[in-house]
């Protein structure tokens, strides 16, 4: 609620008192800083992750050779001279998974591609490639089966 009273109206040390007059201009720079502050921060963080990742893999091409499964290719950079790992999925048109394959790729040249035969439950209306790191086990998601449905064993052989 506004007061009754005009600043004008008050005397000196009740103006002083309530800071009648005074500039907010402190207040907005030291806001304007914090936010500027908190900016960078963020950005900083964001490029520290994105700089720290040091397997990228993208998925190339997939194609459905069959009911069961998938011609998948992987185009994979990483450190040279380590063994990576990669999952693939395949999921239907409800997003429910029919494939779910963790990959090994031997150590080897920093660029190199992944051929994989992917077995599916049925024919499969996506692919992805969840993630990919070296030296390790990727950090993604678990497989999403249906209730009682068995992963297919991996890879399709004929």
């Amino acid at each position: 609620m506004p007061s009754p009273f005009a600043w004008n109206q008050l005397s000196e040390p009740m103006q002083e008192r309530y800071g009648a007059g005074r500039s907010h201009r402190r207040t907005t720079i030291v806001a304007v800083g914090a936010v500027i502050l908190a900016f960078l921060v963020v950005l900083g963080w964001l490029t520290y992750f994105k700089a720290r990742v040091d397997t990228q893999a993208s998925l190339v091409t997939w194609n459905v050779l069959g009911p069961d499964h998938v011609h998948v290719v992987v185009e994979i950079h990483r450190p040279q001279g380590v063994a990576t790992t990669c999952v693939l999925h395949a999921t239907d048109p409800n997003h429910l998974d029919l494939a779910y394959a963790t990959v090994t790729i031997p150590a080897g040249p920093a660029s190199t591609q992944l051929h994989y035969e992917l077995r599916t439950l049925a024919p499969a209306y996506s692919v992805d490639v969840l993630g990919c790191a070296s030296g390790q086990s990727p950090a993604v998601q678990a497989p999403q089966f249906p209730p009682n449905v068995a992963a297919p064993e991996q890879p399709w052989t004929p």
